[in-house]
């Protein structure tokens, strides 16, 4: 993750800005979090977290499975074999 502690501001690396007129930008990992190495840190607990309150959408029963399934199948195929247009060069 590039969550980092940035001038005291916890925030995602690659989306805070520094200002342009400071000197010196202080980058240090997030303080709730073990560091293995630089600012490197465990994730280990985050995604067990995360993992165990199941934030993800779940199908309802096996039909809707089936159904959503063959669906996302059909929609591929025809992605796949939609044909191409070849255009050629016109001649001087």
């Amino acid at each position: 993750s590039c969550a980092m502690n940035i001038d005291g501001c916890n925030g995602l690396a690659c989306l805070t800005k520094i200002e342009d007129a400071a000197s010196e930008a202080t980058i240090t990992p997030l303080h709730h979090m073990f560091v293995i190495k630089d600012l490197v840190v465990d994730m280990t607990n985050f995604y067990n977290q995360y993992k165990s309150i199941e934030s993800w959408l779940k199908r309802k029963n096996l039909l809707t499975k089936i159904i959503c399934r063959w669906f996302y199948q059909v929609k591929e195929m025809g992605h796949i074999c939609k044909p191409k247009v070849i255009r050629r060069k016109k001649k001087l």
